[in-house]
Order: structure tokens, then sequence, then C-alpha cells
């Protein structure tokens, strides 16, 4: 009997979209050393993003340097997806719970993502002082990325 052949779709060929998205995640990356950190280089993409892990620190994201405060947050990152936020509260809850089951040390938890359509979202489980969030689904918090980012990291009560 022949093997059947699988239809090559875009979530599937690997190649284009996954450049894509390591490089989407090494510039978050960069953007939150820099808004912690001072430095573009003290945080990094893990070089095994994507995979299963189970050393707690990071899902897409983790300190690289030493010699720097600890980097205690969960981040994963996301990048594209054709639903749009006020379609996307399924989405949101299920990576929110794989990454509370990934997050072995319970640090907060961000989920970083860019929609197609619309600009970064910054989604957490704890409410932010100083930024106004754009929408909440459950115990989630929703804000622009880049208004975070506008908020010295050490005036946020994170």
């Amino acid at each position: 009997m022949a093997k059947e052949k699988k239809r090559k779709t875009p979530s599937t060929q690997g190649g284009k979209n996954k450049r894509a998205g390591s490089q989407f995640e090494r510039e978050i990356a960069k953007e939150l050393s820099m808004w912690i950190y001072g430095s573009p280089s003290v945080l990094r993409r893990h070089p095994t993003s994507g995979t299963e892990k189970d050393y707690g620190q990071g899902a897409d994201i983790s300190l690289f340097q030493s010699g720097y405060d600890p980097f205690n947050f969960f981040v994963e990152v996301k990048r594209g997806y054709k639903t749009d936020i006020l379609n996307a509260r399924k989405q949101i809850l299920e990576w929110y719970t794989n990454t509370k089951e990934k997050n072995k040390k319970k640090y907060p938890t961000w989920i970083i993502w860019k929609l197609l359509s619309r600009g970064i979202l910054f989604i957490t489980d704890k409410k932010l002082n100083k930024v106004e969030e754009l929408y909440t689904i459950q115990n989630l918090y929703i804000y622009d990325f880049k208004e975070v980012l506008n908020i010295k990291f050490k005036q946020l009560k994170i």
C-alpha cells in the first residue's frame, strides 16, 4: 500500500514560518532584555524554544548572562494566527493552560503574541499598575506590548 503523502500547509511546512517565529522570539528577547536589564544581550531566545522543557526557567526566553538579577518569568512567544483578539479567547486560554503546565517553578506567566493584522500583545496573569489593560479574559490581563515597555520595569508591580 502506497504511503499517503501529507499535504504541506503553512502550519506544517516549518521552514519559513519557523524561521519567522524564531526571529520574532529573538527580537522580543532583545526588547525584554533592554526593558528589564538595560542591555540587549542579557536575555536570549532559548535554543530549544518550542520543545518540551522541564527546567522551568523561561519557555522561549531565558537569562543568558550571569551576574544579573534572576529572570523569574515564564515567557511564551507567539506569532501569527489568523484570529483576531476578539475571537481568540479560546486560543489564549489554551496557551495559558499549556504554559502553566510547563512552568515548573510557577513563575509569573507572560504570553507575547504578535497578531498578523495588529500590533503585539502582552498577556499575563498579573495585573500591572500604571498600564491600562485592553481586555481581560478570566484571570488574564491583555495589554499593548509597546505600552507596557514604555513604563520602566522597576516601576511596575509584577
